[in-house]
C-alpha cells in the first residue's frame, strides 16, 4: 500500500490540522467548534470530500479518508472501509463537539485558547 504522496508536505499539513481538530475540545470554545463542524460539513458537500485528502491522494483514493488510510498503513486497522470513512467524517467531529460541551459546560472548564 505504497503511495508516492505518503508523508509529503500535504500529509504533514493534514496531520497538524487533524491534531488541532481532535484536540479542539480543550483548545476552543464549544461555539467555535460548532462553527468549524458546520464549515467542515459544508466543505464535504461542496467539494465532495476533504480538500486536503483530495490534494494528498487525488482521484485514486476518493473512497478513503486520510486517517483511515494511514491507520491501515500503520497496521492499526485491517481494512479501510466506507464505514471507517463515515465514522471519521460524520461521527467523530460530533463526538469532539459533545466532549467539548461536557468539558466546558457541565464541568465548567475554560478552553485553553479561545
Amino acid at each position: 500500500m505504497k503511495n508516492s504522496k505518503d508523508y509529503s508536505s500535504i500529509f504533514w499539513i493534514h496531520m497538524i490540522v487533524n491534531l488541532i481538530l481532535y484536540s479542539s475540545w480543550i483548545l476552543f470554545s464549544w461555539y467555535w467548534i460548532l462553527i468549524g463542524e458546520v464549515l467542515l460539513q459544508i466543505q464535504y458537500y461542496i467539494f465532495g470530500g476533504c480538500i486536503l485528502t483530495k490534494a494528498e491522494f487525488g482521484k485514486e483514493k476518493e473512497d478513503t479518508s486520510c486517517i483511515g488510510y494511514y491507520m491501515e498503513k500503520w497496521g492499526m486497522i485491517k481494512k479501510n472501509t466506507p464505514k471507517i470513512k463515515f465514522f471519521i467524517r460524520d461521527i467523530s467531529p460530533w463526538i469532539v463537539f459533545i466532549i467539548a460541551l461536557i468539558w466546558q459546560i457541565l464541568l465548567k472548564n475554560n478552553p485553553l485558547l479561545f
